[in-house]
C-alpha cells in the first residue's frame, strides 16, 4: 500500500491548519494494528483535511490513498474509511468521478456487512444517477442476510429521492409498501415502514398509520427499536396525538431498553411540542418505581423542567420521595442525592406540601437556597415558615461581602422575590447600598428586579434593550421576528382590551400552532415550557375575555 505517497509534495499543499505534510503518516496510522493509533489518526484527518465539511488541495490528494485503505480487507476500520470517502466526495466539486463511484458500487458486494452499509451510504452520496442507485438498492435487498445493511438500503433509497422530483419518490414508495405488506420478518418491515412514512408526509396524520407502526414495533421483538422508533416519531411530525400513541405503548412494554427508549423522546416530545400529556405524564411517573436504574433515571430526566405539566406525576413522584425519606437529601451517594433533589424540585414546582419538611432543611443550606430559590412561587401561602430564616442568611452575607458576592446571595434575592417577601425589603435596600458602593452591577440588577417585583417605590424596574413599541403594527413585526418578546406583548394586549381586538388573531395563530415558541433544539433551557405554558395561558385569557358579553363579571 501506500505506493507514490511520499511522491506527493505534501508540504506544499494545505489543509485547516495550514501546512499539510503530517497527512502521510496520518494515512499511514489508519492501517495501524494499534487501535488507538487508527481512530485518532481518523479524527486527525477529519479535523485537518476536512475540517467542518472543508474540501483542500491535500483532501483531494488523500483521496487516492483512502480507496486504497478502504479496498484492502486486511484494514481494520474500512467502514469508517468509506464514510470519510463519501463525505469528501457530496462535499468536493464535481464529486469523486465515475471510475471512482464504480470503485465503491462494488464494496456493496463486500463479504464484511459493515463495510456494505458503508458502501451503501456513500453510493447514495456519490453516484448521480438517481435510477441506477435505487436499482441497486432494490438488487442488493433481495439477496441481503443481514438486517443492518437491509435497513440501510431503506434509508438510503428514501434519502437519494427525497432530493428529486416525485416522480423518482413513487417507484420507491411502492417497493417499501410491498416490503411493508408482504410476509418478511417484522424487522424488515418496520424498517421500511419507517422510511415509508418519511417520504409521505401525509401518512402519518392517518390514524391506521399510528395503529400500524404500533404492531410493527411490538411485532419486532428480535431487533434494537430504538432507531426506529425515534424516525418514526419524527416522521410523524406534528401529529403530537400519534407520537403520544406511540411513546405510550413502548413505556408499557416489558423491555427496559425500550422503556428507556420511549422516556427519552417523551421528553424531548413534551419540551419542544404542545400537547394533551397527562395520560403520558402519569405513565412516565409510574417507571419512577421501576425495578432498572436506567428506567428510574430517564423518568425523571423526562419531568424535568416540566412545571405544571408534571403535575400527573406528583402522587408517584412523592411515593418515591417519601420512600426514601428526608435525609436523603444529604445522602453521602452522589447519583442518590442528585435524583432525590431532582424529584423534590419537580415537586416543589407543584406547590406540593408534602416536601414541606424537606425545604425547612434545605434552605438553610446554600446548595439547597440555590437549586430551590425559583421553585418556591406556589409556597406564598407559607412565606412565614421561609421567609425568617432566608433573611437571616441574607443579613449574615451581606455584613460578610466583599468584592466577590457569594453565589447564594441571587438565590436569596430569588427566593425572597418569589415568595412575595414584602418584609424584606429593608434587608434588600441595604443589599443594595453595597452592591452601589462595591461596584457590584449584577447584584445591583437582580437587588433591584427583587425590589421592582416586591412592589417597592422607586425600584428600577427591569431595563429592557428592547422595549415594546405602541403602534400595534410594530408589535406584530416584533412578535414574528423576536419570540422571547411574546410574552410581554400578549400581557400588553391583554391589559389594553379592545383597542387590541386588532392583534387577536395573533394570538390565535399562536394557539394553532403546534410547537413552543421557546424551544431550540440543541439547546436546554430550564424555563423553555414553563414559558410556553404561560404564553398559552396569557392568550386563551385574553380570547375568552374578548368574547364575554357586554356587561360581564
Amino acid at each position: 500500500m501506500f505506493a507514490g505517497l511520499q511522491d506527493v509534495e505534501w508540504a506544499a499543499l494545505e489543509h485547516a491548519y495550514g501546512s499539510a505534510e503530517d497527512v502521510p503518516s496520518l494515512l499511514q496510522d489508519l492501517a495501524s494494528d494499534d487501535a488507538a493509533e487508527r481512530e485518532t489518526a481518523l479524527a486527525e484527518l477529519y479535523r485537518a483535511v476536512h475540517h467542518q465539511g472543508n474540501v483542500y488541495d491535500s483532501t483531494i490528494a488523500c483521496v487516492p490513498f483512502l480507496f486504497e485503505l478502504a479496498a484492502n480487507a486486511g484494514v481494520a476500520e474500512r467502514g469508517q474509511i468509506i464514510d470519510l470517502i463519501a463525505s469528501i466526495g457530496a462535499a468536493a466539486d464535481g464529486g469523486l468521478g465515475q471510475e471512482r463511484a464504480e470503485e465503491i458500487i462494488s464494496w456493496m458486494t463486500d463479504d464484511d456487512a459493515v463495510v456494505r452499509r458503508a458502501a451503501s451510504l456513500a453510493v447514495a452520496d456519490c453516484v448521480a444517477d438517481t435510477e441506477r442507485v435505487i436499482g441497486l438498492f432494490q438488487a442488493r435487498a433481495e439477496v441481503e442476510a443481514d438486517f443492518a445493511c437491509l435497513s440501510t438500503f431503506f434509508r438510503a433509497a428514501a434519502e437519494v429521492v427525497s432530493r428529486g422530483p416525485w416522480s423518482g419518490v413513487q417507484p420507491v414508495v411502492r417497493w417499501l409498501e410491498e416490503i411493508v405488506g408482504g410476509d418478511g420478518d417484522p424487522g424488515t418491515r418496520l424498517a421500511a415502514f419507517v422510511e415509508l412514512a418519511r417520504l409521505v408526509p401525509d401518512r402519518p396524520a392517518d390514524g391506521v398509520v399510528v395503529e400500524q407502526a404500533v404492531e410493527l414495533l411490538r411485532e419486532a421483538t428480535e431487533i434494537p427499536t430504538g432507531e426506529f422508533l425515534s424516525r418514526l416519531n419524527h416522521a410523524l411530525g406534528d401529529h403530537v396525538p400519534g407520537r403520544i400513541i406511540l411513546i405510550e405503548d413502548q413505556l408499557r412494554h416489558p423491555d427496559p431498553d425500550r422503556r428507556v427508549d420511549a422516556l427519552r423522546l417523551a421528553g424531548e416530545l413534551i419540551r419542544g411540542w404542545r400537547g394533551s400529556y397527562a395520560s403520558l405524564v402519569a405513565l412516565i411517573g409510574g417507571q419512577l418505581a421501576a425495578p432498572e436504574p436506567q428506567v428510574r433515571r430517564m423518568a425523571l430526566l423526562a419531568l424535568k423542567n416540566k412545571y405544571d405539566l408534571a403535575a400527573p406525576a406528583a402522587e408517584a413522584l412523592a411515593e418515591q420521595v417519601a420512600a426514601l425519606g428526608p435525609d436523603t437529601w444529604d445522602s453521602p451517594d452522589v447519583r442518590v442525592r442528585k435524583d432525590f433533589r431532582e424529584m423534590v424540585i419537580v415537586l416543589a414546582r407543584l406547590g406540593d406540601e408534602r416536601v414541606l419538611p424537606i425545604l425547612d432543611v434545605a434552605l438553610t443550606q446554600d446548595i439547597g437556597v440555590r437549586v430551590l430559590a425559583s421553585a418556591l412561587a406556589k409556597y406564598r401561602s407559607h412565606a412565614d415558615r421561609f421567609v425568617p430564616m432566608l433573611r437571616t442568611q441574607l443579613r449574615a452575607h451581606i455584613d460578610e461581602m466583599g468584592s466577590e458576592p457569594p453565589i447564594v446571595v441571587f438565590g436569596l434575592l430569588t427566593a425572597l422575590r418569589e415568595l412575595g417577601a414584602v418584609d424584606a425589603v429593608p434587608d434588600i435596600l441595604q443589599l443594595l447600598d453595597r452592591a452601589v458602593e462595591g461596584g457590584q452591577r449584577l447584584v445591583r440588577e437582580v437587588a433591584e428586579k427583587a425590589l421592582a417585583s416586591l412592589g417597592h417605590a422607586g425600584a428600577k424596574e427591569d431595563e429592557q434593550t428592547d422595549t415594546l413599541p405602541s403602534a400595534l403594527a410594530e408589535l406584530e413585526a416584533v412578535w414574528a421576528e423576536e419570540p422571547h418578546s411574546r410574552i410581554r406583548i400578549a400581557e400588553y394586549v391583554r391589559d389594553l382590551g379592545a383597542a387590541a381586538e386588532p392583534l387577536h388573531p395573533l394570538l390565535r395563530a399562536e394557539l394553532a400552532t403546534p410547537y413552543r415558541h421557546a424551544y431550540s433544539p440543541g439547546i436546554t433551557d430550564s424555563e423553555e415550557v414553563r414559558l410556553d405554558e404561560q404564553l398559552l395561558h396569557l392568550c386563551r385569557q385574553t380570547l375568552e375575555g374578548a368574547a364575554e358579553p357586554c356587561g360581564a363579571p
